[in-house]
């Protein structure tokens, strides 16, 4: 078994029953020859289970795409702008900015829906030949 992250990774042999059919009890049991290599192995699994997530860094087209399958599924399912706009701006954000002289927060959106109706009309394939090494 393989437990990873983007960081880091720690490899478990495990030997008895499968780890599928039900909870397991793990012990760790040492191949290593040397005590500091044992004790660096366990530090790493530890840091790997017990660090904190990570927040993913979006960048612009991936936060794009985002709120283009967003738009796309709300008005599916009926949502009104201001209410794809909660969705994805928050409740606070958009009683503040949705009834404005700006209009950018109803622009981005009604460009997100376009952009999500291009992606499920076909538009995907093109990001797909591309290899989407963009976002």
């Amino acid at each position: 078994m393989i437990l990873r992250d983007s960081r880091a990774a720690v490899t478990l042999r495990c030997r008895g029953c499968s780890l599928a059919k039900a909870p397991a009890n793990l012990t760790l049991v040492s191949e290593l020859s040397a005590p500091d290599d044992y004790i660096q192995a366990v530090a790493s699994l530890a840091d790997l289970l017990l660090r904190p997530a990570i927040e993913p860094e979006y960048s612009r087209t991936r936060l794009i795409f985002r709120d283009a399958l967003i738009a796309l599924d709300g008005k599916c399912l009926g949502a009104s702008y201001r209410e794809i706009a909660t969705i994805i701006y928050g409740q606070k954000r958009v009683l503040a900015d949705w009834v404005g002289t700006s209009r950018w927060m109803k622009d981005r959106i009604r460009r997100a829906h376009a952009k999500g109706e291009e992606l499920r009309d076909g538009g995907f394939r093109d990001l797909l030949k591309l290899g989407c090494r963009s976002g």
